[in-house]
């Protein structure tokens, strides 16, 4: 039952009843409409604020999502950040091992320095291999290209050690231009690793300065 169509309906009997006059039930007439209106209005409000609160509801749980979202994004960046800093900071640290016992050999071409930087070497391009998901593409590859001038280095200072192990007879019927065209050769492979290392050094830094 609808209680404002109910007294609506027995007012308008009441004044038929009593012959009211029509300024009465235009009055009459226009109060109803209010009220009808009004509960309408309040119908639809109620209605509108609820799918209003669903949707508040919905775009809420959806932000909430992005943000979890976002905070692990954030965290696995950060972590993988300080992995890097560290990283690189030991890569430096090894290439100017590297860079030291190649100096070594350069100036006294022994077995002892020899052996030393063949190890450091090795353990260089180890490190390179293992840690390669942490280093970024363009200074992977020119990483490779300074172990590749470091092992043509290596190959340069074991032919001479090998030369200076011969006996006179032996270097005597060695020719000298092929021995004076590797000492060259070693040079301009050392001066090539230190031009390398110094391009290296500065993309190094401005990784760093990004994490």
């Amino acid at each position: 039952m609808n209680t404002v169509t109910d007294i609506a309906d027995i007012i308008l009997r009441l004044i038929t009843y009593l012959g009211g006059g029509v300024v009465i039930v235009l009055a009459l007439s226009s109060w109803l409409g209010k009220v009808w209106a009004n509960r309408i209005l309040e119908k639809d409000k109620h209605k509108y604020n609820t799918e209003m609160e669903k949707v508040k509801s919905d775009y809420q749980q959806e932000l909430e999502s992005y943000k979890d979202q976002l905070d692990k994004a954030k965290d696995k960046y950060l972590r993988y950040s300080e992995y890097q800093f560290k990283l690189y900071n030991d890569l430096w640290g090894t290439l100017c091992k590297l860079k030291f016992t190649a100096d070594d050999l350069w100036e006294d071409a022994n077995i002892d320095n020899l052996i030393s930087f063949v190890l450091h070497l090795d353990k260089t391009f180890k490190s390179i291999e293992q840690h390669r998901l942490l280093i970024e593409p363009n200074h992977f590859e020119k990483l490779q290209t300074i172990l590749k001038t470091m092992v043509r280095f290596r190959a340069g200072k074991q032919t001479l050690i090998r030369f200076r192990r011969l006996t006179d007879d032996e270097k005597r019927l060695t020719n000298q231009d092929i021995i004076d065209s590797i000492v060259t050769e070693n040079k301009e492979t050392k001066d090539q690793y230190i031009k390398l290392l110094t391009i290296i050094a500065k993309d190094f830094q401005e990784q760093i300065r990004a994490n």
